[in-house]
């Protein structure tokens, strides 16, 4: 995400120039930026940091965690069992398991 400044235009117009199409869309105080691949990603963050623009990074959906429902499990079941089969058994890494009521 991009700070708006008062010089916004010319520095997405450096963007675009120098890591190809970027796509953009407001959001309040920032702009959200979107590129096509995560190699146009780390060019995008690459040319952020060396011109000193205002920005921060939301990691890119291939880097975060994957969140898992799962239904229909006995309500007896405990979290800390339930963690465990899924390490030893399936090797998953797993985070944290949370009952929903």
């Amino acid at each position: 995400m991009l700070k708006r400044t008062e010089h916004f235009i010319q520095d997405l117009i450096n963007i675009n120039d120098e890591c190809g199409p970027v796509e953009s869309k407001l959001t309040g105080f920032h702009k959200k930026l979107f590129t096509q691949s995560d190699e146009a990603n780390h060019s995008l963050t690459k040319v952020l940091g060396t011109n000193d623009m205002g920005y921060f990074i939301i990691g890119p959906r291939s880097e975060r965690p994957i969140e898992v429902v799962m239904r229909g499990l006995p309500r007896n079941i405990n979290g800390a069992v339930l963690k465990k089969a899924l390490v030893q058994k399936y090797e998953f890494v797993v985070g944290k398991v949370v009952r929903l009521t």
